[in-house]
Formats: C-alpha cells, sequence, structure tokens
C-alpha cells in the first residue's frame, strides 16, 4: 500500500475511535459496556497491518484521553491497546477470509489481556499492593470490587466489543474492493 493512503487510512481510524468514544463519555459517562477504541484498533491491525494497528490503539487513547482525563494511565491503556492492534494486524492482515469463530474466541483473548492488565496496573498506580491489585484485577471483572458497582461489566465489555468487531470485520475483509489493495 502506498505510505499515503496506509497514513490516511490510520488517521481515519484514529478519528472515528476518539470521535466515537468521546461521543458515548458525553452521552453515557464512564460506563463501561463497549471498548470503542478495541473495534477500530482490531479493524486496523487487520486491514493494516501490526504498526498501523498499533498506532492506531495508541493514538484513540492518547489523544481521548487527553479529552477525558489524562494521568498516568493514558500511557498504560495506549500501549496495552497498541499491543491489541498489533497483534490483530500480525493475525488478520494477511487473510482475505476471516473465520468469525476464531476471531471472537482470539478477539475475546485480547480483550480479556486488555482488560486484566490495565486494571492491575491502575491498581497498582493508585496504591495497592502488587498481589491485591491482581487479585482485584481479575475478580473485578466479574464481581464489583474496590469501589466497582456492577456485576459482569468485564465480561459484558469484552463479549459486545468482540460481537460488534465479528459482525464488521469480515465483512470489511470480503467485501470491500479497496481492502485488497492496501496489501
Amino acid at each position: 500500500m502506498l505510505r499515503s493512503k496506509r497514513v490516511a487510512l490510520i488517521g481515519v481510524f484514529i478519528a472515528l475511535g476518539v470521535s466515537m468514544r468521546l461521543a458515548k463519555h458525553v452521552l453515557l459517562g464512564p460506563i463501561q459496556f463497549i471498548n470503542i477504541p478495541a473495534i477500530f484498533t482490531i479493524i486496523a491491525g487487520a486491514l493494516i497491518g501490526p504498526v498501523g494497528g498499533f498506532i492506531v490503539g495508541v493514538g484513540i487513547f492518547v489523544i481521548s484521553d487527553m479529552y477525558i482525563l489524562p494521568g498516568i494511565w493514558t500511557v498504560m491503556t495506549s500501549f496495552t491497546m497498541g499491543l491489541v492492534g498489533y497483534f490483530s494486524g500480525l493475525i488478520w492482515h494477511k487473510r482475505q477470509r476471516i473465520d468469525k469463530l476464531e476471531l471472537i474466541v482470539i478477539g475475546y483473548l485480547m480483550m480479556l489481556f486488555y482488560d486484566i492488565v490495565t486494571s492491575i496496573v491502575l491498581y497498582i498506580i493508585i496504591g495497592f499492593p502488587i498481589l491485591y491489585a491482581i487479585v482485584i484485577g481479575i475478580i473485578g471483572l466479574f464481581f464489583p470490587v474496590a469501589g466497582g458497582y456492577m456485576v459482569g461489566i468485564g465480561v459484558l465489555t469484552e463479549v459486545l466489543t468482540v460481537l460488534t468487531i465479528s459482525l464488521l470485520l469480515p465483512y470489511i475483509k470480503e467485501n470491500v474492493t479497496e481492502v485488497s489493495e492496501l496489501e
């Protein structure tokens, strides 16, 4: 793919991810039920490649956090989402067709990794001991702990995110002719 097309596509995915994350935040507040940056990051990685996926993942969180609430967590959430984009590029970039079951399973594992790592690091940053941060970082995905109030919010977020990706990505890879020109 031409460098200018790649850069433009990266910019479009970052702009979509930032604008939709901010819109969700304005309309619904900080309630987490779908990971909009992950949707655009994984799709970008699959279309553009590992480096493009990494840039989109980092870019969405860095830019949108500047509007929502930047902090030390921005470094971890953006870097970890960048890794999700990078690995989605390694796994799905060269494929014309994507198996939905594989996408759901691997996508869910990526989202689980992202949620666990960012939760643990957040708890460590705010002062919890490491072992306690690990325990509540994992349990907090399923039960309300350390100030949480929703049961199963991690699972709900991961499932809705992956289902959205599984509907969009195979369709884009199979039906948008310009995608084949990106390779």
